[in-house]
């Protein structure tokens, strides 16, 4: 990953670090427990810890965001660990081993495939080779798997990042995603295929409602008034060739009554959906037009989804 002498690439000098560079590392702690965290060498770090109360927990840290450096100095923001692998050696005495019951743990605090925030628990123990208090410890990102036992829960290596940039353009942000989504899946065993849907309302992006006052806003923005569904797909191939389509729909909004938007509302459809509603459900009986493709508003455009594998040579009928 790299690093530059400027808060934005044009033209300065740049270098580059490996990832999980000793250096970068920092720790947290709960007072008065004390700890200090020492680069030792250009590959190896000493964490020193004072504890003063039984089941007190120190965190060592990695950040894919630079929060700390001065931005001339910072290193770049890459949130993508797939295909990443951590190797290092554990040396420990005085804190409970790798071994026992809620010991030594990678805690990754990401995404999950939606893009919705997760936290994963990895057991150190279950990807060492030594003693409990000795050992060799490898953590291949890409077929992490979380939980006190393996096999366990796969873990999400890539942390994709929703926020639309400033000045981004509805259909520039749903292809950006769409892209993004693809490479972090990206495997040489295959090809992947990834999609999102952008609610947008003139320039506006909409977002996916988390919440039922998030979803009561949307739709009485929508109500009685047109807005475009953009569904953007990618395709990426094993040696890392990308294609691309763009579905955009208009879909315009009876005006809805304060009856209407509560009643779809208990629903519970409009969860974790752009712009507040599916259009696979009760909400179809709220759109008096829809102009484009009614798959694309679902959130696969089936004709350019077509188009797109039979470009890359799949035989479809």
């Amino acid at each position: 990953m790299s690093f530059w002498l400027a808060r934005d690439r044009k033209g300065q000098h740049s270098d580059h670090i490996q990832r999980f560079d000793p250096r970068f590392w920092t720790i947290n702690f709960p007072r008065p427990m004390m700890a200090s965290v020492v680069t030792t060498a250009p590959d190896a770090l000493r964490v020193d810890c004072t504890f003063f109360h039984q089941g007190e927990l120190a965190g060592l840290i990695w950040e894919s965001e630079d929060r700390l450096d001065h931005p001339l100095l910072a290193y770049e923001t890459q949130r993508d660990y797939a295909h990443c692998v951590l190797r290092f050696r554990w040396r420990s005495g005085g804190v409970l081993a790798l071994d026992v019951p809620h010991g030594p743990t990678l805690t990754i605090e990401g995404r999950d495939a939606a893009g919705q925030p997760r936290a994963w628990y990895v057991r150190l123990w279950n990807y060492a080779s030594g003693t409990p208090s000795d050992a060799q410890i490898e953590l291949p990102f890409s077929s992490l798997q979380s939980g006190y036992g393996l096999p366990g829960e796969a873990v999400h290596p890539a942390d994709i990042d929703e926020t639309p940039a400033a000045g981004e353009r509805p259909r520039d942000y749903a292809i950006r995603m769409a892209r993004e989504k693809a490479q972090a899946a990206a495997s040489e065993d295959g090809f992947v295929l990834a999609g999102d849907t952008v609610v947008a309302a003139g320039r506006r992006i909409l977002p996916k409602a988390e919440d039922a006052a998030t979803a009561r806003k949307c739709l009485e923005l929508l109500s009685g008034r047109r807005h475009r569904v953009l569904s953007a797909i990618a395709l990426r191939a094993p040696d890392g060739h990308l294609r691309e389509r763009l579905s955009e729909t208009t879909v315009l909004f009876k005006r809805l009554s304060a009856e209407e938007i509560d009643a779809y509302l208990a629903s519970g459809e409009w969860e974790g959906k752009a712009g507040g509603y599916a259009i696979q459900g009760l909400a179809e009986g709220l759109i008096s037009r829809i102009q484009g493709s009614h798959s694309g508003v679902v959130g696969l455009p089936l004709y350019e989804t077509r188009a797109l594998l039979k470009s890359a040579g799949f035989q479809i009928v």
